[in-house]
């Protein structure tokens, strides 16, 4: 991209939940434990889950973002 900007990919709600579940999950925490802290952090921010999962993939690098966009990398989440 021109100027050195860098393109975002908008993912949808839901989804965007559940990559944020998965780097929680990734970070050590169970399903249960990152749905949990995933609220947590919603609640202490006073903003919706999906706003608070779309803060925390924000904070990911580049490229961990990028493989998140292959469906074949994707958590399932029951």
């Amino acid at each position: 991209m021109a100027g050195g900007a860098v393109a975002r990919i908008v993912l949808p709600a839901s989804v965007q939940g559940e990559q944020a579940v998965g780097v929680l999950i990734g970070g050590g925490l169970t399903e249960d434990e990152a749905l949990a802290e995933l609220d947590a952090r919603a609640s202490a921010i006073g903003v919706e889950r999906h706003l608070a999962a779309a803060k925390i993939l924000a904070c990911l690098p580049g490229d961990i973002v990028d493989r998140a966009q292959d469906s074949s990398q994707r958590p399932v989440l029951r």
